[in-house]
């Protein structure tokens, strides 16, 4: 495991002493810059692109959500906050830990550890599965990166592979036979006709007729009633 890259976003500036004084306790990690609102955290995160967010939920100038629908939502975040009242939005994104002020360096300590424990479970898993696939293009085979792929689609006895560049695949195998085949810590099933890349979810929601999962590439997906418990693990 490289050295995780941290950036510290918040205007109290007690509270990022307290998170530098104790990251730079830990040999794994090291701090590549500070922000003290949102426009600059975006500016930052988009140029150094961290491994890790310690991140105020208000700052000056927008909500630290705001600054995650700015980026893509790319980044694992610890946030921050003086009231517990946005905990159930916080877990909505990509949250390794919520930690209410005053912290503590254990607290701290323990969100380091949390994300580390994240991580090497995150890596075992992907391992195990291939970076790349082989997909039908013609008369030819393309090879093309699963992490580029947005969503798996049922098409009868085939299936659709949509990726982020807008690009549609037909494969000969089923829906249910690619979902044994991918990783499951990155793609997730949420309808008897679809799989997600969950790193390419931008938003869930919940409309007039049921509750939906919206990806960077505009596309909407209704999640399927018997796929919400699935869907709301992500939350923990």
């Amino acid at each position: 495991m490289d050295r995780t890259t941290i950036l510290i976003v918040g205007g109290d500036e007690t509270m990022r002493g307290l998170i530098r004084g104790c990251v730079k306790k830990t040999a794994s990690c090291i701090i590549i810059g500070e922000c003290n609102n949102g426009g600059q955290a975006i500016r930052h995160i988009k140029l150094l692109r961290p491994d890790l967010l310690f991140m105020e939920t208000e700052l000056e100038d927008m909500t630290g959500f705001d600054v995650l629908e700015n980026t893509g939502r790319t980044c694992c975040v610890v946030f921050t906050a003086a009231l517990p009242e946005q905990v159930l939005r916080a877990f909505d994104y990509n949250t390794v830990d919520y930690l209410l002020k005053p912290c503590r360096n254990q607290d701290i300590a323990a969100a380091l550890d949390k994300y580390a424990r994240w991580y090497v479970k995150k890596e075992k898993a992907a391992a195990a599965y291939p970076g790349k696939i082989l997909v039908e293009n013609g008369r030819r085979l393309k090879s093309i990166m699963v992490s580029d792929i947005t969503h798996f689609k049922a098409a009868k006895d085939y299936t659709r592979i949509y990726t982020i560049h807008n690009e549609v695949y037909l494969s000969s195998y089923g829906i249910s036979f690619i979902e044994k085949k991918i990783n499951p810590a990155m793609f997730l099933r949420i309808h008897r006709s679809y799989i997600v890349n969950t790193t390419h979810i931008r938003e869930l929601y919940r409309g007039f007729s049921g509750t939906f999962i919206a990806l960077h590439n505009d596309v909407e997906i209704s999640i399927g009633r018997h796929y919400l418990p699935s869907v709301k693990q992500m939350l923990l």
